[in-house]
């Protein structure tokens, strides 16, 4: 900052303070005020929606789509070389890589181009604004000034014949340069809030296409893993009458039955004692 913007900061500031203590006269504009108030509404809930759409497609690529490929690679672990369920866990092991590697991979570009980007570049104009709204704060402190000395100029008068119509003049330059950018802010705090679903409506309907898409062909990848898997493999039949359930029981009931799991269950002497 230079000298010059240090010395109007510092006059602006003591400005301020003074209309605080009504001092100085403070304009108040409330249809700005309102406007104002809407933008700052309107920046709050574009920034939380730019933070989610990212939070949205971090999610795809690590607590989903890694976390899965992780988990398929430690399940295939569980199983000896050569069994039915060896050859099950392989191809959904494989069937996760590929997701990961393409499916994952493809929704993300098409996805950071067709909705985070756009969604980036809408957030982008903000602070534009931000800087208009706080330069026409400053103008109008200077307004705010201006009209305080001509006020003053004109209420206690002296011999100079200048004081006066100088200062209506530097009141007049004041009042020119605050309102034409507040009229600006006015008339385009509006245009930009009203364009927002125009503008974020073909994102939300790319959103939904690519998430569609996206687990459509996982979904096919996951079928083909089920053409895989023998059905005649322990705990592979899941189209029998018993359904899952009862198969998960009875594998449940092998567990109970072995004797350290069936010490959790009987009492020992000591407590046999209580």
């Amino acid at each position: 900052m230079s000298w010059s913007g240090f010395k109007k900061t510092v006059n602006r500031t003591g400005i301020s303070l003074m209309q605080g203590f009504g001092a100085i006269d403070k304009t108040v504009d409330k249809d700005f005020q309102e406007k104002e108030a809407m933008f700052k509404c309107l920046q709050s809930k574009s920034d939380e929606l730019h933070r989610q759409a990212r939070g949205y497609l971090n999610s795809v690529r690590v607590a989903m789509t890694s976390a899965q490929l992780q988990m398929a690679e430690h399940l295939d672990g569980f199983y000896e070389e050569s069994t039915a369920g060896a050859a099950g866990a392989l191809h959904y092991r494989r069937a996760m890589g590929e997701i990961d590697a393409t499916v994952r991979t493809e929704f993300d570009e098409v996805y950071r181009e067709t909705v985070l980007n756009p969604i980036g570049r809408y957030c982008g104009y903000i602070p534009e604004f931000n800087t208009a709204i706080n330069k026409r704060g400053r103008k109008l402190l200077d307004y705010d000034q201006a009209k305080s000395k001509l006020k003053k100029t004109v209420d206690r008068p002296t011999d100079d014949v200048n004081r006066a119509p100088q200062a209506e003049q530097a009141a007049n330059n004041a009042h020119e340069m605050y309102t034409v950018l507040n009229q600006q802010l006015l008339e385009e705090i509006p245009r930009f809030i009203n364009i927002r679903v125009p503008y974020l409506e073909p994102s939300f309907e790319a959103m939904l296409k690519t998430q569609l898409k996206f687990f459509e062909d996982s979904y096919t990848l996951l079928q083909e893993v089920g053409t895989k898997l023998p059905v005649d493999a322990p705990g592979m039949d899941v189209t029998n009458e018993r359904g899952v359930n009862d198969q998960v029981e009875d594998t449940l009931d092998l567990l109970r039955n072995l004797s350290i799991c069936g010490m959790l269950h009987r009492p020992t002497a000591a407590t046999a004692k209580q």
